[in-house]
């Protein structure tokens, strides 16, 4: 390395370049002042050019410029080179200065030969002349429009600004604002109009829309000519609302504009929420109660049931048994609305099966033996009916078991629900067994469950019928329920 630097800056045995020149003192000073005036030009150039770059940042292609400075200042040291080496032979740093030169040279070229293509596709004076004269059209198009906005100005008083709402008005073409009313500087916390003015109204979103979501609004807007929904937006000072918006396109002087108006329902939505709160809270005390009152019949249920075991009457120990089927008939319910999602109702096609099994069980009869047929449509009945309905299906169920088929002969029990015209349900009870003998045996006292029957019917305000041909149906209709959802 000190070698090359040795070579580099020393004059080994070369003689001054002043000999080629043999001395002569013209000769001499006229090299020397040209070479000087040339190094002094080159280097004031880049100057200048630094400068225009840095004054003109929106410059295209600046670097081409810096470059040129590069080349030119390596160019201008070469001549002062040529006046050193006059008398200080150092032609190793003379021919090394004029090889950097060089690649400078050849570097700029190549970046020319790249760049001249994409200076020519720039615009023309005349292209820009154009651009200039449309988009002084567009300004003035848009001065008419202010002008039409302040020629209204008594109108827009009146409604514009005294409004309880924020109102924008939105150039339907670039989306920004155009002018907006001082009930909008209030609602958004700014500290003037001009915040609000020139910007896209969806930042002013606690989540913006994105583009797929503008275009089809901007759809939506040209097929029916307004548009509008609940969103929640957050003010310049930070604050979360939620708003009610709703745009409709309006025409001011001669130009298509989107009236924007944003209501704050922030009080409703805390309103909708409190209420959505205290519907879940009873809800749950509700499924609570129902819970606890089928838990409280659970416990009846089993002491009916230990005090049977200490009977040896039969038709108490019977007594006591029906007594349980109806606590089980009711308990059965109450299960049903609070494992339910529907609180008020309850589905009858999903409670018949269940009732009717443990009718089965209790009595210890196999469907084998009696086969069970039910028909129920998904029909929904609310507590006060559910109950009544519930204990019907019970008391004629457990009489075609206990009384339709003797000496163990094999049978059918029917239950069809459906929902007819008019409201009106139509419940179905039959089997064929060997039926009852007239309608006046409901005073006898096997017949209990008949007398209440007719109890049941008169709180569902329903009628019964009875027909006794080959077997037992019992037809009761009433009014009230809905298909289950």
């Amino acid at each position: 390395m000190l070698e090359l630097i040795q070579n580099l800056f020393g004059t080994g045995t070369f003689m001054p370049h002043g000999h080629c020149y043999l001395w002569n003192p013209t000769l001499v000073w006229l090299h020397i002042l040209s070479d000087l005036g040339t190094a002094l030009a080159y280097y004031s150039i880049p100057l200048i050019l630094f400068y225009f770059v840095q004054q003109r940042q929106d410059l295209p292609f600046n670097w081409i410029f810096l470059m040129f400075s590069a080349f030119i200042t390596a160019c201008g040291t070469t001549h002062l080179l040529e006046v050193w080496t006059l008398w200080h032979p150092v032609y190793w740093l003379a021919g090394g200065i004029k090889a950097i030169t060089a690649l400078i040279s050849l570097g700029t070229a190549v970046a020319l030969f790249w760049l001249v293509p994409k200076a020519l596709a720039l615009p023309s004076p005349a292209q820009l002349e154009i651009a200039n004269r449309e988009l002084q059209k567009q300004m003035n198009d848009r001065q008419q429009t202010e002008l039409e906005l302040i020629r209204s100005r008594d109108l827009k008083e009146a409604i514009f600004d005294e409004s309880t709402d924020a109102i924008f008005l939105v150039d339907s073409q670039t989306m920004l604002t155009l002018d907006c009313n001082r009930r909008a500087v209030e609602m958004f916390e700014a500290a003037s109009k001009n915040e609000l003015i020139n910007i896209a109204g969806h930042t002013l979103q606690r989540e913006q829309f994105s583009d797929a979501e503008l275009e089809a609004i901007t759809q939506e807007m040209k097929s029916k000519g307004f548009w509008s929904r609940e969103i929640e937006y957050c003010t310049r000072a930070g604050r979360i609302f939620w708003g009610y918006l709703n745009a409709n396109v309006v025409q001011v002087g001669g130009k298509m504009i989107n009236l924007v108006r944003v209501s704050d329902v922030s009080d409703r939505k805390q309103s909708e929420r409190q209420i959505q709160q205290s519907l879940r809270e009873k809800e749950v005390l509700l499924k609570e109660i129902h819970h606890r009152v089928k838990n409280n019949l659970q416990i009846v249920y089993s002491l009916l049931r230990l005090q049977r075991r200490q009977l040896s009457d039969p038709q108490a120990v019977e007594a006591l048994l029906e007594s349980q089927n109806r606590i089980e008939t009711i308990a059965l319910i109450h299960e049903k609305l609070y494992r339910s999602k529907n609180l008020a109702s309850i589905d009858f096609a999903e409670y018949i099966p269940g009732l009717v099994s443990n009718l089965f069980s209790t009595y210890n009869i196999s469907e084998r033996h009696i086969r069970l047929e039910t028909r129920v449509e998904p029909i929904s009945l609310d507590i006060d009916k559910a109950i009544p309905c519930g204990l019907i299906i019970n008391e004629l169920v457990s009489n075609a078991l206990k009384y339709a088929f003797p000496s163990a002969t094999a049978g059918k029990i029917d239950v069809e629900m459906k929902y007819g015209e008019d409201a009106q349900i139509t419940l179905i009870v039959g089997d064929n067994g060997i039926g009852i003998s007239a309608p006046s045996d409901a005073s006898d006292p096997e017949t209990l469950g008949l007398q209440l029957v007719e109890d049941f019917v008169a709180q569902l305000k329903g009628k019964l019928q009875v027909s006794c041909n080959a077997g037992t149906q019992f037809n009761i209709t009433f009014p009230g329920g809905s298909y289950a959802p």
